[in-house]
């Protein structure tokens, strides 16, 4: 997936948008009604994609109080895919929120 994404963007300004108001398990694209498996986050955004995917899911593991993808994924290193589309040239590791309202 990170190749694809860095397909799409590569040599591109683009803006990003988490929204995490029903967030399940599997991808909001299969073909089935899923139970939501935390609370609403909210809208995230940003200009960086790897570091917004990379908040997006510190933000749901503080509020859960756990590892909310090895909790669902436990054979999958998320970190992973960060530090490989890092690499790539996708977006930079490092973020800082700042809460709008």
């Amino acid at each position: 997936m990170v190749e694809y994404a860095y397909a799409v963007i590569k040599n591109k300004k683009c803006m990003y948008l988490n929204f995490t108001f029903i967030f399940t398990k599997e991808c909001d694209c299969m073909n089935k009604r899923e139970e939501k498996v935390v609370e609403e986050l909210g809208t995230l955004f940003s200009f960086n994609s790897v570091a917004l995917d990379k908040a997006t899911v510190n933000l749901l593991n503080k509020r859960e109080n756990k590892d909310i993808i090895k909790d669902l994924y436990p054979h999958i290193e998320d970190s992973y895919q960060f530090h490989y589309a890092h690499s790539l040239g996708t977006g930079e590791l490092s973020y800082q929120i700042k809460e709008i309202k």
